[in-house]
């Protein structure tokens, strides 16, 4: 019963930490990023022979 229970207190540490961890981390690279606003725009081209190729186009 005894290794049962300290199973259990062992996993609820671990994932307790981990939360932690994970919100400090999160909070931490939050502030490293911006938010752009991004356009995109992309065509089909095709050429002699059969071929085609996409043009893709990436504006701010």
């Amino acid at each position: 019963m005894s290794s049962i229970l300290g199973t259990i207190l062992i996993i609820s540490i671990t994932l307790a930490l981990g939360g932690l961890l994970f919100g400090y981390s999160r909070g931490l690279f939050n502030n490293l990023s911006t938010n752009e606003n991004l356009y995109t725009q992309y065509e089909l081209l095709s050429s002699t022979g059969g071929f085609g190729y996409l043009q893709y186009t990436l504006k701010k």
